[in-house]
């Protein structure tokens, strides 16, 4: 999913027909639809099991594909953000990508 939504992206900066940028759009609307509820459900399996620090970098891998998918210019994002859920899934994943990167730096600095 993330080299899909890297390339949808990618397809959608260099797009000039509209036609077929409102199919990217729906279909990243699609994927990160999708990727936020693994997201979801990888969190919730985190909350039961919290020390689990594979668990920890996958969820923070995983958001980050996820947030990849609202990386278009401005004047796209806005056709990307057209529901609270979608706001909801960029916020969360944000979140989830800084309360997770600190795993790594905790294992780094504590020898």
């Amino acid at each position: 999913m993330n080299t899909a939504s890297f390339l949808l992206t990618r397809l959608l900066g260099s797009c000039c027909y509209e036609d077929i940028s409102e199919q990217v759009i729906r279909l990243l609307r699609q994927v990160h639809t999708k990727m936020f509820k693994w997201v979801q459900d990888l969190s919730y399996d985190l909350m039961v099991a919290p020390t689990k620090t594979e668990r920890s970098k996958l969820l923070r891998d995983m958001a980050a594909a996820c947030r990849s998918t609202f990386d278009v210019g401005p004047s796209i994002l806005h056709k990307l953000l057209c529901s609270a859920e979608d706001v909801v899934a960029l916020l969360s994943c944000a979140i989830l990508i800084h309360a997770n990167s600190s795993v790594d730096y905790r294992c780094k600095s504590n020898p």
